[in-house]
């Protein structure tokens, strides 16, 4: 019985470990659909979940809080959540230059005002993408695949 546990023990340690190496994209399923909607209660919970300081946590914010901005009424406030959005994400990319982290980019830039003036990476977020695409976890690649079909910049199979 002692081997057993030990096996046991042996067996979820290797696969736990055996994931780590792995994207956890799909942790972040959920923000994805609030990044696709217009619902700010949804997106709120989202981003009352990402609490985390790892640096995807830190993009997904990033992008939700600019989204976030677009659907709330408050001007002020507005602006505020756009610009700590987009201080968020342009850190992430700057530290780690995640093919998931130019598509967050590219999926605000294509909607955004062009009043913002934040849209200057759109083609070169887009050759990023579609160049990283088979390389990425299943989950993001269905995403990609998903928001590809109404982008103006991302089109894939070309």
């Amino acid at each position: 019985m002692r081997h057993f546990y030990t096996l046991l023990c042996l067996t979820l340690c290797f696969f736990g470990k055996a994931n780590m190496g792995f994207p956890q994209t799909s942790v972040y399923t959920e923000c994805y659909a609030a990044l696709r909607s217009s619902d700010l209660v949804k997106i709120d919970r989202q981003l009352s979940l990402l609490s985390g300081t790892k640096p995807d946590d830190q993009a997904m914010k990033g992008a939700l809080l600019m989204k976030r901005s677009g659907l709330i009424k408050d001007a002020p406030k507005k602006l505020q959540d756009f610009k700590k959005g987009k201080q968020l994400l342009e850190d992430c990319i700057s530290k780690n230059d995640s093919p998931e982290y130019h598509f967050l980019r590219l999926m605000i830039q294509e909607h955004a005002p062009s009043a913002l003036n934040y849209n200057n990476n759109m083609e070169a977020d887009a050759k990023v993408v579609k160049s990283a695409f088979p390389t990425l976890d299943g989950d993001l690649q269905q995403e990609i695949l998903v928001y590809s079909n109404d982008s103006k910049h991302l089109k894939l199979g070309e």
